[in-house]
């Protein structure tokens, strides 16, 4: 018989992110660990210690990790992981413009802008 008293303590960290960007979860279980089973809440599995996950749909999910150690013993964690739905930016209606002359673009519905082509960061930018 075989005792064994290396009882791991399942950890891991993972940020908020947005639909259809990659969400990297990180195991922070101390100790060696032979298998690793995720669960991502919405179907998505992995079996890697520190998987990227990518959702297709804004909400929270609950992401679970199981994880054995190399004498058999196992433990789990969850967390809830928040998918947030990406900003619908707007630069205001089609305007048609003349050769030598300009309009303004203003945005909204975002936190930050970058205009391309164009080096403006702000809100607002005019094209000629």
């Amino acid at each position: 018989m075989h005792l064994s008293l290396n009882q791991p303590v399942a950890t891991f960290a993972a940020r908020t992110g947005c639909v259809n960007s990659q969400i990297n979860f990180t195991n922070t279980t101390a100790g060696i660990i032979s298998v690793y089973d995720w669960r991502f809440g919405d179907g998505g599995t992995s079996n890697v210690p520190n998987p990227a996950h990518v959702y297709t749909a804004a909400g929270t999910y609950v992401a679970w990790m199981v994880i054995t150690n190399v004498d058999g013993c196992k433990d789990s964690v969850q967390h809830n992981v928040v998918v947030n739905p990406l900003p619908a930016a707007n630069a205001g209606n089609d305007v048609i413009i003349c050769s030598g002359a300009s309009a303004t673009l203003t945005a909204s519905g975002g936190a930050s802008y970058l205009w391309n082509p164009g080096p403006s960061a702000g809100p607002s930018y005019t094209v000629s």
